[in-house]
């Protein structure tokens, strides 16, 4: 019965194309189908062997069904986006330098207060 499923699942995620059918695509897998949205998450989240699968599938395709301790998984990626890598500015690099000698500053202070510190116990 788990091979009649998987080829059916593996056949309706073939054919699968686009996001706005996903509701429907779930339904028809059928079986005890648990869907969710599980958002925006980087690839290096995932295990390598699933980084590479999820690598593999483009935007808007769903995955062949994954053998899982738990079932089968079928995988769809509707989006996918590249973050966008920005420079610091040159006065957030400046407050941070300051931020950071002032911080060095007041541990040299404690320090120094408390190597001439004397204490009076009574």
């Amino acid at each position: 019965m788990a091979t009649a499923w998987y080829d059916m699942a593996e056949a309706k995620a073939e054919a699968f194309d686009s996001c706005e059918n996903l509701d429907e695509f779930v339904g028809s897998l059928g079986s005890e189908v648990v869907a969710r949205d599980l958002g925006s998450i980087p690839l290096k989240q995932f295990n390598p062997e699933l980084r590479e699968i999820l690598m593999t599938i483009p935007a808007g395709k769903a995955t062949a069904p994954i053998n899982t301790p738990d079932g089968f998984v079928v995988f769809v990626i509707c989006d996918r986006s590249m973050p966008e890598a920005t420079l610091p500015s040159a006065a957030s690099i400046q407050q941070q330098l300051e931020t950071q000698r002032i911080a060095m500053m007041a541990r040299r202070y404690l320090r120094d207060l408390k190597r001439d510190a004397i204490i009076d116990y009574k």
